[in-house]
């Protein structure tokens, strides 16, 4: 029997992060302004607006359910991610489009 699995992969100050079937259950009041990318619209860049911090549960791979806190970059990733696996992409959620310089 087949089981639809949600999955995501956060990789940061390589440090990797693997949720399965997550689910953001809290996410503060305090917001960060950020510019934001994504694989799926190359080369757009645009201003957004994401929780400060957000608490999650998801599990790992052996199906055990876990609770983390993520701040900063770390919780801008997990709503960038989530929301891709909802179908949405940052583009709905831009507030104004920025130029990137390349490096």
């Amino acid at each position: 029997m087949a089981q639809l699995k949600r999955a995501v992969v956060i990789i940061i100050d390589d440090k990797v992060y693997e949720l399965i079937n997550p689910e953001i259950t809290w996410e503060s009041d305090e917001k960060q302004r950020v510019v934001e990318g994504c694989l799926s619209c190359p080369n757009k860049w645009g201003m957004v607006t994401r929780p400060m911090k957000v608490k999650f549960k998801a599990q790992n791979r052996k199906g055990e359910w876990y609770e983390m806190q993520a701040e900063e970059l770390f919780a801008q990733c997990v709503c960038h991610e989530l929301a891709h696996l909802e179908g949405h992409l940052f583009t709905e959620v831009v507030e104004e489009y920025v130029q990137v310089e390349d490096n």
